[in-house]
């Protein structure tokens, strides 16, 4: 069991492990669906569906549904492949309503589609059990339940928050079925006892899943059953790299989230300076508990985190940083003694 404030912050890397694209692999992805040659009013190539949908849709104020596609897919077929990132090409083009809206669907629709493809879906779930088993939540989620007894479930998540800087429900969806089978519960009880887990997306998610609670006119989101009609819809929930969080609230309660903490675990973690600053309380109102600070770093060159420990040592008031070149599976199963202490 975990009983030290934990804070997991998990990024693109963590979700890969089971499917979800990596930065580079969603721009690539992006351009494909993009891929439209237009002449005389019709497109070949690319997404056709994806295609219908933005013809059908207001992408700007300013300009014809037709005319923005066409110029999404010179801006995209001209220069995408130049920037590390969709976040990086959104971040230059921040200005383009209409471009910014057409890449937020276009990346809604990828996600989605491979939330689908996920070991998570439906279709999948038995097939991909055994891939399933060995994703780094399999693994944290055990040691999270162990010497947890029945009676106490209801505090098994008390300590425990996720920031994740994915557009995916990932985290959320393989907890709520993971725990019926673990914790031997109906749906409705694992719903309620998810209720008490603080899960933030600081840029957005697809939306809330039909397990989840909504307030007001939101509108859940299956997970991995794609409805091209409503691409528009879960857009509007996506905040890109420049835009960041939009919400108050959220900001506060992550920053509280990490005041409190005992322990940061960074997990398939890009440590983008704009997202460490994003995570940073002011120093004044970080305890001198010289938190505990482990995170990922596969394949980061051994200089980039020596300075990316030096960041979060500064940033977040401690000398216990240790960023070790291990995917995100290894560090729960190596570092298990550490987590729970």
């Amino acid at each position: 069991m975990i009983e030290a404030n934990t804070v997991f912050v998990i990024g693109a890397g963590a979700s890969a492990e089971i499917g979800l694209p990596l930065g580079a692999g969603l721009r690539d992805a992006v351009q494909t669906r993009l891929s439209f040659a237009i002449r005389r009013g019709h497109a070949t190539g690319g997404d056709q569906e994806l295609f219908e949908v933005l013809r059908r849709t207001e992408l700007s104020s300013a300009t014809d549904s037709f005319a923005s596609i066409k110029s999404a897919v010179q801006s995209v077929s001209s220069g995408m492949s130049g920037f590390p990132s969709v976040d990086r090409f959104l971040d230059f083009h921040r200005e383009d309503e209409a471009l910014v809206n057409i890449l937020k669907m276009t990346i809604g629709k990828i996600i989605w589609e491979k939330e689908a493809a996920s070991a998570l879906s439906d279709s999948s779930r038995q097939s991909k059990a055994m891939e399933l088993s060995q994703w780094w939540l399999a693994r944290l989620l055990m040691l999270i339940c162990d010497g947890v007894q029945k009676s106490d479930l209801e505090c098994v998540f008390q300590h425990i928050t996720f920031v994740i800087f994915n557009y995916d429900r990932c985290v959320e969806e393989f907890l709520f079925r993971a725990i019926q089978n673990t914790l031997a519960l109906k749906a409705d009880e694992a719903a309620a006892l998810l209720s008490s887990l603080h899960v933030f997306h600081p840029y957005g998610s697809l939306g809330p899943l039909p397990w989840q609670p909504t307030a007001g006119n939101i509108t859940s989101v299956p997970f991995g059953k794609p409805d091209p009609g409503k691409l528009a819809l879960i857009s509007g929930s996506l905040n890109t790299f420049t835009q960041g969080c939009q919400d108050r609230s959220v900001i506060d309660a992550i920053h509280s989230a990490i005041i409190n903490a005992r322990r940061l675990v960074f997990l398939g973690f890009g440590f983008l300076r704009m997202n460490l600053k994003f995570l940073s309380p002011e120093l004044s109102l970080l305890r001198d508990l010289n938190r505990d600070v482990l995170g990922s770093a596969f394949e980061m060159p051994e200089d980039d985190r020596e300075l990316a420990s030096t960041f979060l040592q500064r940033r977040f008031s401690t000398s216990n940083v240790k960023l070790v070149n291990l995917r995100a599976k290894e560090v729960i199963e190596q570092h298990s003694w550490r987590l729970t202490l």
